[in-house]
């Protein structure tokens, strides 16, 4: 069964956004963190801090876009959303998105699932936003369509070009909350690589290996 994890920048009270991932594979390793020093003559000093460190790794599937938008049914006002109609994120989220949106992310809508009078998600048939790197929305974000229908995103899977830029935003930029099944981590990003899965160039798996740092 898929783990779905969390990750939520704690490090700046400014931007409170986190990422929902669904992971097909979790590797947890517990070691001590010994550092070896070389000395001329052939011998070498070793130094334990004496200190255990736990480092996470989790490998799963994200899309190339964002085609499926998962929503909070609950919230719809105003619908049905109507196949073809446009799709607007909330203007005054972009300065608290991780990292800031320059531009409002807009697309279109294709269908609803299980319908567009209710839906559970929205399926995108394509972005609408000059740059890329603003096609996102995050948790708790009201969208609205152009017919006046209005709902809020619910935890949303990240585009392989969302983890990634939101990868290297974390990484310089300090520690990240982990949400799991065991528990909350503070973490900091120590990789994050993607590889296109073979005969299906619009999915890549991912691998994120993070490190506990608290």
């Amino acid at each position: 069964m898929a783990l779905v994890i969390k990750l939520a920048e704690n490090a700046a009270a400014t931007h409170t956004d986190k990422i929902t991932l669904k992971a097909e594979n979790e590797n947890f390793v517990v070691e001590r963190s010994p550092i070896s020093i070389g000395i001329p003559g052939g011998t070498v000093f070793g130094l334990d801090m004496g200190r255990m460190v736990n480092r996470i790794t989790y490998q799963g599937i994200v899309d190339l876009s964002l085609e499926e938008l998962f929503v909070d049914a609950t919230t719809i006002a105003n619908g049905p959303f109507v196949s073809g109609e446009t799709i607007t994120g909330t203007a005054a989220w972009n300065a608290t998105t991780t990292p800031v949106r320059t531009a409002t992310p807009t697309g279109i809508v294709y269908a609803g699932i299980p319908s567009l009078s209710a839906p559970t998600s929205l399926i995108i048939s394509s972005w609408t936003t000059v740059l890329d790197d603003n096609n996102f929305l995050v948790d708790g974000e009201g969208i609205t369509g152009t017919g006046g229908a209005t709902i809020d995103v619910k935890e949303p899977f990240p585009s392989r070009r969302r983890l990634w830029q939101a990868s290297r935003y974390w990484y310089a930029n300090g520690a990240l909350t982990l949400t799991t099944r065991d528990g909350d981590f503070s973490v900091q990003i120590k990789n994050c690589s993607f590889e296109a899965e073979s005969g299906k160039e619009d999915r890549f798996r991912f691998k994120l290996d993070l490190v506990q740092v608290a």
